[in-house]
């Protein structure tokens, strides 16, 4: 089952996504962007039926997620990686908000574009992803 998401990035641009395919433009488009600024961006898919909203970073060698609940309470969670490194990952939010997280909570781009089609097509959260409370 595929549910609708929309998507906000950048400064106010907003999306409204009904499939992977549409999903995977959308953020092919965002990370070649991103890619070509040198910032790494926050792609915020909120969830038409009320899941919430994930958010992606795309634009860099890796990525990072987090989920917000609809009702803005927590818990608040970002994904887990494997990689422990004593550093910072730098993204920017809507364009140019400069925002940092721990290495740790850094993925694969693959994992991370799985995980925003699984949200996509009805979960909440992959259960491939490790997920910690932030």
């Amino acid at each position: 089952m595929t549910t609708a998401v929309e998507a906000t990035w950048g400064t106010r641009q907003r999306e409204v996504v009904n499939t992977v395919e549409q999903l995977d433009a959308l953020l092919d488009r965002v990370d070649a962007d991103a890619r070509r600024c040198g910032r790494a961006q926050n792609v915020e898919l909120t969830a038409l039926d009320g899941r919430g909203t994930l958010g992606v970073v795309v634009g860099d060698d890796r990525s990072l997620l987090n989920h917000i609940p609809a009702d803005n309470n927590p818990p608040y969670l970002a994904s887990r990686g494997d990689e422990n490194f004593d550093r910072s990952f730098t993204f920017y939010v809507a364009g140019d908000h400069h925002s940092e997280s721990h290495w740790r909570h850094t993925i694969t781009n693959h994992a991370a574009r799985d995980a925003a089609r699984v949200f996509l097509l009805g979960r909440t959260l992959d259960d491939r992803v490790r997920w910690e409370e932030v």
